[in-house]
């Protein structure tokens, strides 16, 4: 039994590595993103033969027989080679992917910006001054420094 509720899995590719565990008969993945993936369950029930629980829900026969009639075809077989190109890899001493290059952290802040915000916070020196940098943060003001870009589309909270 292997219970992985909630834990940002995105891509089906991320779960092959688990493929390697033969004796695993209960899998659960819900509230991961990858459950919304197209062929999500056809695919899991394809890749662990001896599963016999998938998110709390009893594997059919009927629907083993689906997932491996599904695999067989041909474009079944793009859809693995297309899934297998999506996992995480990598091969040591090569370059990062793009993704890790870039200059931001994940909430867009560069790192000049962190450096000022964290500054602000180490000078302040009552509760009214933090509350005042964190009504400038969520309103887009980075202390110190210009504003943080917003998406297209993206509103500003006024809360």
């Amino acid at each position: 039994t292997l219970i992985l509720t909630n834990n940002s899995i995105h891509e089906l590719a991320d779960l092959e590595p688990l493929t390697t565990v033969k004796n695993l008969r209960m899998l659960c993945l819900i509230y991961n993103p990858v459950t919304t993936k197209k062929n999500y369950r056809e695919y899991v029930i394809h890749k662990f033969p001896n599963l016999k629980v998938l998110d709390f829900k009893k594997i059919k026969p009927a629907e083993r027989q689906k997932a491996k009639k599904e695999f067989e075809t041909v474009l079944g077989k793009t859809q693995l080679m297309d899934i297998k190109a999506k996992a995480k890899t990598f091969t040591p001493g090569a370059p990062l992917p793009e993704a890790t290059n870039k200059k931001t952290n994940s909430s867009g802040l560069t790192p000049e910006q962190v450096k000022n915000i964290k500054a602000a916070i180490a000078k302040a020196s009552s509760l009214e001054e933090i509350e005042r940098l964190n009504q400038m943060l969520r309103t887009g003001q980075i202390p110190g420094g210009a504003d943080v870009p917003q998406e297209e589309g993206e509103e500003m909270d006024e809360s």
